[in-house]
């Protein structure tokens, strides 16, 4: 019987030197984020190679993404946040492709994987803090003291919101990637069990299955757009200084 975790387990493809001791041979992990980046990066390409008045159905659909995203980006951050759509949209389809890829029959979910996902948790806290300095230079630290706080309670509330600022990296990376290690691990238990069934019983489970399956995909889009979003909270925290 195979062993629901199975489907996580990282493994070489191309094995590389160590690199200062590193070991950097080209795994299954890489091999699927380079596929969801090209995955992306085709689609966005071949939608809007010809673009027309009417859009057919891939470019209907890259443009509900665009206009989906936008949306969010002005109800959440405002218009100010608008110069850094470029970002959201990327973070936003990517996650959104890795997670939908690792559905697939013999993909790979790299987004279940808690290094990957407080890389770009972290990418997102650099990102957002380089936009703060940018916008407000040294003024950018009055964020960590929030308005109307007592000044003999100040030090003891900068480095609560210091440790809660820095803390935003593991919080994206546990939210998506446990939720990715919970779904997937269940599809993996109802389908092992299903293939115990014979044909007759297996009818209801493999129903179930399916609906389950599609529930997953809602989630694998749902978590896409609670990074992406969570992204913009943080986006607007910075400028806006709040």
């Amino acid at each position: 019987m195979h062993n629901p975790l199975d489907q996580f387990r990282i493994y070489s493809l191309i094995n590389l030197p160590k690199l200062f001791g590193l070991n950097i041979d080209f795994s299954n992990s890489a091999l699927f984020m380079c596929l969801s980046i090209l995955f992306t990066g085709a689609l966005l390409l071949i939608s809007t190679h010809k673009c027309q008045f009417i859009p057919n159905k891939k470019q209907a659909v890259v443009e509900m993404l665009y206009s989906f995203t936008e949306k969010t980006m002005l109800s959440v951050a405002g218009e100010s946040a608008m110069a850094f759509f470029p970002f959201i949209f990327t973070l936003f389809l990517y996650i959104l492709t890795c997670n939908i890829v690792g559905l697939m029959p013999y993909g790979f979910t790299v987004t279940s994987h808690i290094i990957v996902t407080f890389a770009l948790g972290a990418m997102v806290v650099v990102f957002v803090t380089i936009v703060g300095i940018y916008k407000h230079g040294i003024g950018f630290i009055k964020i960590f003291n929030p308005p109307g706080t007592p000044s003999w309670l100040i030090p003891l509330m900068v480095i609560i919101e210091i440790i809660t600022y820095l803390s935003r990296a593991a919080t994206l990376a546990i939210r998506l990637g446990a939720n990715m290690i919970a779904g997937h691990t269940m599809l993996k238990v109802i389908a092992i069990f299903i293939a115990q069934l014979s044909i007759f019983f297996a009818v209801i489970p493999f129903t179930f299955l399916i609906t389950l399956h599609l529930l997953e995909l809602f989630v694998a889009a749902l978590q896409a757009y609670i990074f992406a979003i969570l992204t913009c909270v943080y986006l607007d925290s910075v400028i806006n200084l709040h």
